[in-house]
């Protein structure tokens, strides 16, 4: 059901594969993504710190967290990425506040993240690793270079994905992941699936997801890509 094949050499080629590449995010997760904590990775400087309370006017105080994840929402306004999708849908409370202000110079990188210029300041939102953050966290937010809050997301793995997997394994077919998201997303939804962890593939960017089938193509894989 819901299910549009162009052409009985598709079917053909698909009872030929020898492995399955799924992209993650949407096809073997749900694609509902929700922050599920967000933090400063240390305290702020009380500069920072009044041009965040100056930017995000509230009626309530607001933890340094707080005050990070509405610099953050402002910038992914524009982006429909699943990540900047989850960070704006989970602001917090602030009562009877105007809305967030505007951002100017907005750029998407592809698999990347997002930066623009704020209140004069320059913000980019994205993968810890494109920050050149080392802590352990699915996103994070930069004001002027320094990161200023982390955010972890998680997105459910589909009910039936795990039997869908096993199934293929059964057969004899090989498993693979290949996603952009960073290692440890990638290996908790590995896990659950029943994927092997070295039959993962993270942290590759729209445009080399085609190199990594080709790469399993010219090992003699017949490679069926799913996402």
């Amino acid at each position: 059901e819901g299910l549009l094949i162009r052409g009985g050499a598709v079917l053909e080629a698909a009872q030929k594969a020898t492995c399955v590449v799924f992209d993650k995010t949407g096809t073997l997760t749900l694609g509902s993504l929700a922050v599920t904590a967000s933090y400063t990775p240390a305290p702020l400087p009380e500069a920072t710190l009044a041009f965040l309370r100056g930017l995000f006017p509230s009626t309530v105080a607001l933890q340094p967290s707080a005050l990070a994840h509405l610099l953050a929402a402002t910038a992914e306004q524009g982006s429909e990425h699943p990540v900047a999708k989850a960070i704006v849908q989970t602001l917090p409370k602030r009562p009877h506040a105007p809305p967030l202000p505007t951002c100017d110079d907005f750029k998407v990188f592809p698999g990347q993240g997002v930066s623009c210029n704020i209140g004069g300041r320059a913000v980019r939102v994205g993968k810890a690793s494109w920050l050149n953050f080392q802590g352990k966290c699915m996103a994070a937010v930069e004001l002027d270079g320094s990161v200023i809050g982390c955010f972890n997301v998680h997105d459910e793995v589909r009910p039936g994905a795990p039997a869908v997997v096993a199934d293929l394994q059964a057969r004899g077919v090989q498993v693979y992941i290949c996603t952009g998201d960073e290692s440890e997303a990638a290996a908790r939804v590995a896990n659950e699936c029943g994927i092997k962890s070295h039959n993962v593939f993270t942290g590759v960017m729209p445009d080399e997801k085609g190199e990594v089938v080709a790469n399993l193509q010219r090992e003699g894989e017949q490679v069926v890509f799913v996402g």
